[in-house]
């Protein structure tokens, strides 16, 4: 296999590692397994234009990315397009997509296991055309991304910290709005703080990350404008990833999500994958099953489930 590696050097992990040590570790665990393999570590700003020249190269089969959600979420969005094979290096503070890929989070086991990766294919969503390989989210999270970007921080502990600081402000004051609804059949309006939807269903007792990569379902997570106590109990059921069992907080599954943003949206942001975006007044959000390529550990592969669409547990019904 012809393997191209872009490592942003401005990401995560990556901005105080040795790359240059990394970069011979991929050479010498790829051609070991019988690949070739060209490593580039480029800026954060530099990641676009090498991730571009990746997917476009004929000659190339796979492309390995490593660097935060951000990074992973845009690599992803062009493999996908290309045809091209995905390979994650978890290099970023919270590294969500690689969990689910069941990479190992260490770097140096990380490189080992893509070595010798097998290729699986996962869903990947798009949000009115802009693909995400997470989550997509309005209200709480990109009031908390906003949020941590004022805290300064040097290190991946520190971004961890300054995230856990925003995500109590975000949720102890958050921002309100009202929308329409759709999945599937059902439709309503109501007021929220937190209405998000993920590439697959996440689960308690862990970081908010799908177990599966083709479960073929969205999930759909909303709470409702909370009284500042309720708002605490949130928080708390958040730090300790008890999230989903909370009783104002919802969840149901779908393969499509439609929303209409009824309060005002200037100045308002969405966060994709963990970037953010201006808010548009609707969003069509849609899974793609089995769509991109992705290089997995040879023990999750060997584990595949059979094809179908994973079972949701339902902490009740967002629509209705």
């Amino acid at each position: 296999m012809r393997v191209k590696a872009i490592l942003n050097r401005d990401g995560g992990t990556l901005k105080t590692a040795d790359t240059a040590a990394l970069a011979a570790l991929f050479t010498e665990a790829f051609t070991g397994a019988g690949h070739r393999i060209e490593v580039r570590i480029v800026s954060g700003k530099g990641l676009k234009d090498a991730l571009e020249d990746a997917v476009s190269d004929e000659d190339c089969d796979a492309v390995v990315v490593g660097g935060g959600d951000g990074s992973v979420s845009l690599a992803a969005s062009l493999c996908w397009k290309a045809g091209k094979i995905l390979g994650v290096l978890p290099a970023g503070t919270m590294n969500l997509f690689a969990r689910s890929l069941h990479m190992p989070l260490r770097l140096e086991d990380a490189i080992a296991a893509l070595a010798v990766a097998e290729t699986r294919e996962a869903d990947i969503c798009t949000v009115n055309d802009h693909a995400f390989v997470h989550q997509v989210s309005v209200g709480v999270q990109p009031r908390m991304v906003e949020l941590r970007k004022a805290i300064p921080y040097q290190s991946r502990l520190g971004k961890i910290r300054a995230s856990i600081r925003a995500a109590v402000k975000a949720i102890l004051r958050p921002p309100t709005f009202r929308a329409r609804l759709k999945a599937g059949a059902a439709e309503s309006v109501h007021a929220y703080s937190i209405l998000a939807v993920s590439n697959n269903v996440y689960a308690d007792g862990r970081l908010p990350f799908a177990e599966r990569i083709d479960g073929g379902t969205l999930g759909v997570y909303a709470s409702p404008p909370l009284s500042p106590l309720m708002n605490l109990k949130l928080a708390r059921d958040f730090l300790l990833r008890r999230w989903t069992s909370n009783e104002h907080f919802l969840s149901q599954s779908g393969d499509r999500v439609e929303i209409h943003i009824l309060s005002k949206v200037k100045g308002r942001k969405i966060s994709v994958d963990g970037e953010l975006l201006p808010l548009p007044q609707s969003l069509d959000i849609r899974l793609h099953g089995r769509a991109l390529k992705v290089l997995v550990p040879v023990a999750l592969a060997e584990a595949a489930p059979a094809a179908g669409p994973a079972s949701a547990e339902k902490a009740g019904s967002v629509v209705g």
